[in-house]
């Protein structure tokens, strides 16, 4: 367990890398709890959001990996506290802003890899 946890702790993605293998390995399972009659992937549009979130969570560990191996500055700076001071002081209809846009950013994605599962 530690060993995991110091992978966590080291590789931030890891940790969507995890949900995105557990997604795919229990999908069938609650899947055929939602309808006992279907399948192991069989479910048709059921499966899809399930997929989708798959490869959105596979897609954010390969973005945290690039960010290490391609820009291990930036990544030791958000590691150390990156905004720090600055997120504090800054006004609050700014920090709802970007917070809000950042979801924002990360549901079309989803919506991306949505649209990228054939049907």
């Amino acid at each position: 367990m530690k060993t995991i946890l110091k992978i966590v702790s080291n590789w931030q993605g890891f940790a969507a890398l995890l949900a995105a293998a557990a997604i795919f390995y229990f999908s069938p399972t609650m899947l055929r709890w939602l309808d006992p009659t279907a399948g192991v992937f069989d479910v048709g549009y059921l499966q899809r959001p399930l997929v989708a979130a798959s490869y959105f969570f596979f897609a954010t560990f390969c973005a945290f990996v690039a960010l290490q191996i391609d820009f291990p500055t930036l990544d030791k700076w958000l590691d150390a506290g990156g905004f720090g001071k600055a997120w504090t002081e800054a006004a609050p209809t700014y920090r709802l802003t970007f917070t809000f846009a950042a979801l924002t950013l990360l549901m079309a994605s989803y919506l991306v890899c949505l649209w990228l599962v054939p049907v």
